[in-house]
């Protein structure tokens, strides 16, 4: 059972205490920092109400998970993978898996396809992130992101940091299986916190929970094929490795923006706000009630995965960056 702890700062969940055995993967607890994580050959679908057991598929969502974190490590995303220890096993953090992940969507498919009456194929103008919760009892159902706050199982600071990783990360896997002649369709992604409370992408990022498809002729290669029956489903997990290998690709590793909004609070005057307040009722500008100015203070990270930042900037917005008797602040977060 998952129990949560409440502060001012994040939602610190229980770190792994035991082994856990999954439907495609194992955890063994090493020490208190670290786990092993063994991928098996079995392949599910619809709940697990469909399986087999497909010879070799451990390794190759292994190999493809690798690359991909390889590469997003490099480029600032902070990952779980500490080594790799066998062709189906890694060494990786001990983090406490948040109970809501989240999927981002560049082309209609799947359920999204369903669930809004859409055709499967359209491209989406810009990319689009959907939260859902982790409860087989469920079927991981589609949660607003706003409720898993109430509820205690995310804070608005995860759930922003969540959006700009991933969307990061949508950018950077994205471009690589262009280049290999693939579009990434849409992709599902986990998080956990160490035992400090740093956020880290967790699990995996394998054909196993995501869509690709052929750019030119649009062929499922990802677990659709098994989902559907539409064919050898290792040929097409092999054929995403194949293509990528041919191809040298790394991203530029940009640093994390963090941005400090300070602004007055509520019934507190501003007279700067007041004098552009006057200022555009002069050049025409109609039906302004009020006008608050402020500051912004923009930090820039470069490896987030070292230290709780979010905590320390908190304590520096409070006691340095502010006067919290008058002002206020929120933070956001972005890459340059």
């Amino acid at each position: 059972m998952v129990h949560f702890k409440r502060d001012f700062h994040i939602v610190i969940l229980k770190m792994i205490e035991k082994n856990y055995k999954g439907k495609v993967k194992d955890v063994h607890l090493i020490d208190e920092e670290s786990v092993r994580i063994v991928f098996h050959d079995q392949i599910t679908a619809g709940d697990g109400d469909k399986k087999d057991l497909l010879k070799g598929k451990g390794k190759l969502n292994l190999d493809l998970t690798y690359k991909l974190f390889m590469i997003l490590d490099k480029a600032g995303i902070p990952q779980h993978i500490l080594k790799r220890d066998s062709d189906n096993s890694i060494i990786a953090k001990n983090l406490s898996i948040l109970p809501v992940e989240i999927v981002v969507r560049n082309i209609v498919a799947g359920s999204f396809a369903r669930r809004y009456g859409l055709t499967e194929g359209e491209n989406l103008k810009t990319p689009y992130v959907e939260f859902f919760l982790k409860d087989d009892k469920l079927h991981d159902p589609l949660i607003d992101s706003n409720i898993a706050i109430k509820h205690n199982l995310i804070t608005s600071r995860q759930r922003d940091l969540m959006v700009t990783y991933a969307l990061q990360v949508n950018k950077i896997v994205s471009e690589y299986f262009k280049l290999a002649g693939m579009l990434l369709v849409d992709f599902k992604l986990e998080f956990g916190v160490d035992k400090n409370g740093v956020l880290f992408l967790g699990d995996e990022l394998s054909a196993d929970s995501m869509r690709v498809w052929d750019i030119e002729t649009r062929e499922k290669l990802d677990k659709d094929r098994f989902r559907k029956d539409l064919g050898d489903v290792l040929q097409g997990y092999k054929s995403i490795l194949d293509r990528l290998e041919k191809h040298d690709f790394e991203a530029d590793r940009l640093n994390l923006i963090v941005k400090v909004l300070i602004t007055p609070k509520k019934g507190v005057n501003n007279p700067a706000g007041d004098v552009i307040h006057r200022t555009l009722n002069n050049l025409g500008v109609p039906s302004i009630k009020k006008v608050n100015t402020g500051k912004i203070i923009s930090i820039l990270i470069d490896n987030p995965s070292t230290f709780d930042w979010i905590e320390k900037i908190d304590n520096a917005a409070i006691q340095i960056l502010t006067n919290p008797l008058i002002e206020q602040y929120e933070i956001k977060f972005s890459f340059d």
